[in-house]
């Protein structure tokens, strides 16, 4: 199990990663341009050579300014394009802050009133960046101890020290899930009452799943604590976490559908008090036949469900 939390995931969702793509998939093309037609790769080249060439004759000091404004807005069109993922905010930003940008004539002075200006502006925001995500899993914290099990302070004892279980797993192991999600997990398992050990255990299955399943992570809560209800000691939820997992690579299934299906059907186990890996297995089995998902839960509702004397 440690080990399989150490493997990490694709990150093509990262700035870095994405950009590390980007650059794979250029050179690959300009290998392959280059293999069918070498003689246009290399006009090409000739080409922005002499267009560089051209550029660096015609700088002057202002030139350089404006030139230095522009690729700062590039850079934040492009920070703007990881983030949003879309093509057309990007490009529109930028316009826009060509446009506006260059009403002005850029100059030593401008200049300078415009770097003493947006650097100051940038530490601020960047300040208040840092305190937002800390601030925020305080107030989560804070709402959890409201209504955990026992008074406010040992709540919020017992529930931070859940927290700093988790995220020193999370570097001693390599999990992916992120803090703001760790205290989401918290606040949800909270609102449960599950007990701190329990949710221990549930929110480090969770920095697993959700990383390498994709599916939300909501969803995935919702599923992990129908497992702890289905579990009536804590040697039953080791057992059945571990069950699940095996789950996602056994099942005919998509991840998303898995977690559907099995968050449709484990009423039925727990209403029934049906054990978790048997109830599983029943699962992969009509997915291995090919049922359809309404059609598996009708079978479990008619196989496990008790019959009234």
């Amino acid at each position: 199990m440690q080990k399989s939390q150490s493997q990490k995931p694709s990150k093509g969702n990262t700035i870095p990663q994405a950009f590390n793509d980007l650059v794979r998939s250029l050179l690959s093309l300009l290998v392959k341009l280059y293999q069918d037609f070498p003689a246009l790769v290399v006009i090409i080249i000739f080409v922005l050579f002499i267009s560089v060439y051209l550029l660096l004759r015609a700088i002057n000091s202002d030139y350089i300014y404006s030139l230095s404004v522009t690729f700062l807005f590039m850079f934040l069109s492009l920070g703007l394009y990881f983030k949003e993922k879309s093509f057309l905010s990007a490009i529109v930003a930028f316009s826009l802050g060509i446009f506006t940008a260059f009403t002005v004539t850029w100059n030593g002075s401008t200049f300078s009133i415009f770097v003493f200006s947006f650097f100051p502006l940038s530490v601020i925001l960047l300040f208040f960046e840092f305190i937002r995500p800390a601030a925020n899993v305080e107030e989560k914290l804070t709402r959890a101890a409201n209504f955990y099990i026992s008074d406010f302070a040992t709540n919020k004892k017992d529930l931070q020290e859940v927290v700093d279980i988790i995220t020193k797993h999370k570097y001693d192991k390599g999990g992916l899930l992120s803090t703001d999600k760790v205290h989401d997990a918290m606040l949800f398992f909270a609102h449960h009452k599950v007990p701190k050990s329990r949710m221990i255990l549930l929110i480090t299955k969770l920095s697993y799943l959700y990383p390498v399943t994709k599916v939300d992570a909501e969803s995935l809560l919702l599923l992990l604590n129908n497992v702890n209800y289905v579990s009536q000691t804590e040697e039953d939820l080791t057992t059945n976490v571990k069950a699940l997992e095996h789950c996602f690579f056994k099942a005919r299934s998509t991840p998303s559908s898995l977690v559907k299906l099995l968050n449709e059907a484990l009423p039925i186990a727990i209403e029934n008090e049906i054990d978790f890996v048997l109830f599983t297995n029943t699962i992969l089995t009509y997915l291995a036949r090919g049922y359809a998902q309404t059609s598996i839960i009708e079978h479990l509702s008619r196989k496990f469900t008790k019959k009234i004397p």
